[in-house]
């Protein structure tokens, strides 16, 4: 049978024309810690990237020492997490996104 077949198993990818939004993670206070966006190959200083609504995202912050500590994730002064580990999914917006330590 020579018919077409559509390819069942292949993911769907996104329009391209739809709109990316742009992700930032920083430290507020430098020195105290990183934070990065996990990505495959541990790479820990991505801080930007672009991304599709509804696609997953892991963020990551680490003390630079044990005297510090982690207390939060906050878009401005609004709290997100205390999960030094934070998976959320993007939404239709462009965020910066600040990991709080403390002595």
């Amino acid at each position: 049978n020579s018919g077409s077949v559509e390819n069942p198993g292949e993911p769907m990818l996104p329009d391209k024309d739809e709109e990316l939004y742009l992700l930032t993670v920083n430290v507020e206070i430098n020195n105290m810690g990183i934070a990065y966006i996990e990505q495959m190959d541990d790479d820990k200083t991505i801080t930007t990237g672009q991304y599709n609504v509804g696609d997953l995202i892991k963020i990551c912050a680490e003390p630079v020492s044990d005297e510090f500590t982690f207390i939060g994730w906050y878009v401005g002064e609004s709290f997100i997490s205390s999960e030094a580990e934070y998976l959320f999914f993007m939404t239709p917006q462009d965020y910066t996104i600040s990991a709080r330590f403390s002595l």
